[in-house]
């Protein structure tokens, strides 16, 4: 008993300390979004390459990958605890088309993907803008879980009808607005 509370408590300080390293602890994306961010998409052409942005405990990753078996998904994740419970899942997952990656996003190229995902807060949705800015394809789109992408005009937005009134952004790689701070 006494290895299985230390386990935890080691667990628990490690997800805090990465939570204040990341400006945002991990938050897993409701069944209600999950559903809401696969539907706005649609159906796709299944040769895509789709990533997603902070994969958290693999709460949309495993749904992405079900609903578009032929694509490549991609998914990143740069805290311990949440990565290896998602890395678990997929274990036990039919899911063959995922690739799983412990390192931030911000660290790699992202002009080789067709669609993005994420759920991320204000401070890192302006600093994905500045990095998108220079390496999302045009044809690329962005869908973005209750925060909105600075400089950049959403396409669709979404209101979700859930206990924190989540709203959906739609984003087209064309509708980035040249001048900073005029968003919609």
């Amino acid at each position: 008993m006494p290895l299985l509370l230390s386990v935890i408590a080691f667990a628990a300080i490690l997800i805090i300390s990465q939570a204040i390293y990341n400006g945002i602890g991990p938050m897993p994306s409701s069944k209600k979004v999950s559903k809401a961010l696969l539907n706005s998409l649609g159906d796709l052409d299944q040769n895509l390459h789709i990533v997603e942005l902070g994969a958290g405990w693999g709460s949309l990753l495993i749904p992405i990958a079900q609903k578009y078996p032929s694509s490549t998904i991609t998914a990143f994740e740069n805290s311990l605890i949440p990565y290896l419970f998602c890395r678990l899942r997929l274990q036990f997952s039919p899911c063959k088309n995922v690739r799983l990656y412990r390192k931030s996003f911000y660290s790699v190229s992202l002009q080789d993907y067709d669609i993005f995902i994420c759920y991320l807060y204000p401070g890192a949705m302006l600093r994905l803008s500045e990095k998108l800015k220079k390496e999302m394809k045009p044809s690329a789109i962005l869908l973005s879980s209750t925060f909105h992408l600075p400089g950049y005009k959403s396409s669709h937005e979404y209101d979700l009808d859930d206990l924190y009134r989540t709203r959906i952004f739609q984003y087209k790689s064309c509708n980035f607005l040249p001048s900073h701070g005029k968003e919609s």
